[in-house]
């Protein structure tokens, strides 16, 4: 199995960041406008609406720790001509780092669990690649 691998620098704290991964506004900041789920019993998720013809992508929050780490998994399924077919039961993995003393943080992002045959590997690291910026962008703009 594959994993898409980003780290980054962002210039704002970890819990500018935190919050950017686990609120509504701070995903729609940066990526698509969530919907929180939440369904008796179960484990939340979001679900995500990433354009015509991929249907509702939908992260179910495995586990986060305060301005450490947040980890999905992906649950939802997708007609195999759309990229987000290859993401069913990926995990994807924020970690935080601080610096010391200084406000910087390292984003440490993994999406695991990837056929390594999937013809939407590259898209998709490309695409986050965009998608962590954009985040970037957002998070250095709060942290000001």
């Amino acid at each position: 199995m594959a994993t898409l691998y980003h780290q980054l620098q962002i210039k704002a704290a970890p819990a500018v960041i935190y919050q950017s991964l686990t609120t509504e506004d701070g995903i729609g900041s940066w990526w698509d406008r969530p919907q929180l789920l939440l369904q008796e019993g179960r484990t939340p998720e979001w679900a995500f609406r990433p354009g015509p013809g991929h249907g509702v992508l939908t992260m179910q929050v495995l586990q986060t720790q305060p301005e450490q780490m947040v980890l999905w998994r992906c649950t939802s399924h997708h007609a195999a001509s759309s990229p987000a077919s290859a993401w069913t039961d990926t995990l994807l993995r924020f970690e935080l780092h601080a610096s010391n003393g200084a406000p910087d943080t390292t984003l440490d992002f993994r999406h695991s669990g990837w056929d390594e045959t999937s013809p939407y590997l590259g898209f998709c690291n490309h695409q986050w690649g965009i998608a962590l910026q954009a985040l970037r962008r957002h998070c250095e703009q709060q942290g000001l």
